[in-house]
């Protein structure tokens, strides 16, 4: 004989009121899998779609970028310079990182800005661009200079900007390749975390 405390849990799940939780919890096994609204799984199917099309490119872009240096000897390394991509494209392949202090130029500024820039340099002139890849994909896309230099801390824009990038830390201001050294016409200067220190010990390694 059951005790006058023991309880029988189905028996009272089955006798709970339908909107009761013990109700809903023992109807959850036999009820259909939850799905998205139809406008926002459509919104979620966009964006993966995009995501995915955006890694192609950029898959693409650095086997572009590879060239084989010694077939022989299986080495490879950056290609020749080839065809500058455009400030909307760079946009779209390379995603803004802030947690350092990353924030891409609109196309129209880079425009301006290029613009310019070329109006004050010459075919020869040695141009360096410091932290603002932007500003370089607007000039070089506009008219590619032979002389001009990408310094960047993240090396994702080597696969686009070739033996043009420059690896550079700005906390390491004097590491500085020596062609460059006292030999910047022009120097473009446009750091993260608006350091203002730390852009004027740069710019005075170069100019």
């Amino acid at each position: 004989m059951a005790s006058p405390l023991s309880i029988n849990s189905a028996r009272l799940a089955n006798e709970a009121a339908p909107d009761s939780p013990l109700s809903m919890s023992s109807n959850l096994s036999g009820s259909p899998p939850l799905t998205l609204d139809p406008r926002t799984q459509a919104l979620l199917d966009s964006f993966w779609t995009e995501e995915a099309d955006r890694k192609r490119q950029l898959e693409e872009l650095t086997q572009n970028a590879l060239g084989i240096v010694d077939v022989e000897e299986g080495g490879a390394g950056l290609a020749e310079d080839k065809e500058m991509l455009d400030v909307d494209t760079f946009r779209a392949l390379f995603q803004e990182d802030w947690q350092i202090s990353q924030f891409w130029y609109s196309t129209a500024f880079a425009t301006k800005l290029s613009t310019f820039l070329h109006s004050q340099v010459s075919e020869d002139s040695t141009v360096a661009f410091l932290c603002c890849p932007t500003g370089f994909v607007g000039f070089q896309h506009m008219k590619p200079l032979p002389n001009t230099r990408l310094l960047e801390y993240d090396s994702r824009f080597e696969v686009f900007a070739g033996k043009k990038f420059v690896k550079y830390d700005l906390d390491e201001p004097d590491k500085v390749p020596e062609d460059l050294k006292g030999k910047v016409d022009l120097a473009i200067v446009d750091p993260p975390f608006l350091n203002e220190v730390r852009a004027v010990l740069s710019f005075g390694h170069f100019t």
